[in-house]
């Protein structure tokens, strides 16, 4: 009886040890991804601030929020679908309260069921003339001659200079807030980087929804 209990206990010991080293190592993964938000968060003026984590050997969940440009901002993280097809998402928001009903998506030039559906309802792909922007990214909006007065030259050129190539990105300027999101992680350094250089660009077009008027 003895024999056959020992195989048992050393799977059971195993798994432990498994578990145990995958605990010490999410949790320093977690630390390095504390310390780099905090950076971020000092670098924008935002406030940095930890949330329990729901097990204890998990790493403390980072909250990064505050003012930037005098709107309220945040960086958070959020998820898409279930099972296999759950998919894990990062996201910039600036909140324009005062904006009126502007509504504007930019996104990575591509023949996308989005523009599909979207065109269905109204919004058909607007074409700014300029022949950069236009090859790179494609916009949908609800009023196609502000929407091309208001990208001015400069504004054009930062959101180029910033838009990244990453999965899903994609910025959203709907009633009283303008996010921009990826398909990514806070654990990739790339994806936090998309998410500080993003303000700068939210900014410019929280000023646009604002003026557009109601």
């Amino acid at each position: 009886m003895g024999g056959n209990l020992l195989p048992v206990l050393a799977v059971i010991v195993g798994v432990a040890l498994l578990i145990l080293i995958a605990g010490r190592a999410g949790k320093k993964a977690g630390v390095r991804r504390n310390g780099r938000m905090r950076d971020i968060a000092g670098r924008l003026g935002l406030d940095y601030s930890e949330d329990p984590p729901p097990f204890k050997f998990l790493p403390p969940d980072p909250v990064v929020a505050g003012t930037y440009s005098g709107r309220q901002a945040k960086i958070y993280s959020f998820s898409r679908g279930s099972g296999r097809n759950r998919t894990h998402w990062v996201a910039t928001r600036l909140l324009c309260p005062g904006a009126g009903s502007l509504e504007l998506t930019i996104r990575t030039q591509h023949a996308a069921l989005f523009e599909k559906i979207a065109g269905a309802f109204g919004y058909k792909d607007i074409v700014i003339g300029d022949p950069v922007f236009d090859s790179r990214l494609v916009i949908n909006g609800n009023d196609e001659d502000y929407i091309k007065a208001a990208l001015i030259p400069e504004v054009r050129t930062r959101i180029l200079e910033f838009w990244p190539r990453a999965s899903g990105s994609k910025i959203i300027v709907r009633a009283g807030e303008v996010v921009f999101e990826e398909q990514g992680s806070f654990y990739r350094e790339k994806s936090l980087a998309h998410l500080e250089k993003a303000c700068p660009v939210l900014s410019d077009l929280a000023a646009i929804a604002e003026v557009h008027g109601p």
